[in-house]
């Protein structure tokens, strides 16, 4: 069966690290394949083939203006001038995923028993103080969004056999997550398109110039705005 359609599934930063005065280093759960989250199971094979398209993903975020807090997916349906319907989304950029940092690891459910996660590690950008000292207090949430390409229904849930990443959101520690022990959080594809070309270009500007650093000092990381992602970049536009 093929399908085409957006999901945001909710899952938490579990720990941190700050890598130097522009950018913290974060690790975040992002999914499960075991658990039925939102009406849809993925499949592990599914999971692994997708890993590619989490490379430099944004990790984005809304957070309301006066709150003290991250908010859900920041986004909204609003009438417009001519009596339609228009999604407006509010999320910008506050980090990217680190390439092929993607691993699975067991973690530990309230009634003991251990489950498999896949996790992942990001740079998030200190240039937004308060959202980053949220997310260190390591109980913001967090969401994905994917582009589902294939599946199949099952008795009581769409299974994800074929999909890609899209992006990982933060989410109030306030907003469950359907992946029980996702952390950090993140998803939408639909980012203010203009604002979000400048800030992701810039911050992956600036990440390219620290990791460029690390490398002349002996550090393993390299990675160029080159590498990066014409295809983040593009998806962005699109």
């Amino acid at each position: 069966m093929e399908v085409k359609d957006k999901r945001y599934i909710d899952t938490k930063v579990t720990n941190y690290e700050k890598v130097n005065e522009e950018f913290t280093k974060v690790k975040i759960s992002v999914c499960s394949y075991s658990q039925i989250a939102n009406g849809t199971k993925f499949t592990k094979d599914g999971i692994t083939r997708a890993l590619p398209t989490l490379n430099y993903a944004p990790v984005i975020g809304y957070w309301r203006d006066g709150e003290e807090d991250f908010s859900g997916h920041g986004q909204e349906l609003v009438l417009t001038d001519d009596g339609g319907m228009e999604m407006k989304v509010y999320t910008v950029p506050y980090g990217v995923v680190i390439k092929d940092t993607a691993t699975w690891e067991l973690r530990n459910k309230p009634n003991g028993e251990s489950e498999e996660y896949l996790c992942i590690e990001a740079y998030l950008w200190n240039r937004y103080e308060k959202q980053i000292k949220k997310v260190k207090e390591n109980k913001c949430n967090q969401s994905m969004e994917v582009n589902i390409a294939g599946g199949e229904y099952k008795d009581n849930y769409f299974e994800i056999q074929d999909f890609s990443f899209s992006a990982l959101c933060i989410l109030s520690e306030n907003v469950a997550p359907a992946f029980r022990l996702a952390d950090v959080r993140t998803a939408s594809n639909n980012f203010s398109k203009s604002d979000f070309h400048k800030e992701y270009s810039e911050m992956l500007d600036r990440l390219n110039t620290f990791l460029y650093e690390e490398e002349e000092t002996g550090g393993e990381e390299e990675m160029t705005v080159e590498e990066v992602s014409k295809e983040a970049i593009e998806t962005a536009e699109n």
